[in-house]
């Protein structure tokens, strides 16, 4: 899946509690809600982005082998 391209085919804009997403979507600055999903199998990294302002995709990256 292309994140940028098929993200309203996934998740639906303004919807506090989107189906698609991990957790619930948080606020932007801009008004909007920032989605969140996996961007691989590994439950590793995920991606978030803005329904309004499309804001920077964040790859986050956790550490499952911190202590």
């Amino acid at each position: 899946m292309n994140w940028v391209r098929d993200f309203d085919e996934y998740h639906d804009t303004g919807m506090k509690d989107c189906p698609a997403c991990m957790v619930p979507p948080e606020a932007c600055q801009c008004g909007g809600l920032v989605h969140n999903q996996l961007e691989n199998e590994d439950l590793q990294e995920y991606q978030r982005m803005c329904d309004r302002c499309n804001g920077n995709i964040i790859l986050v990256y956790e550490n499952s082998h911190a202590s």
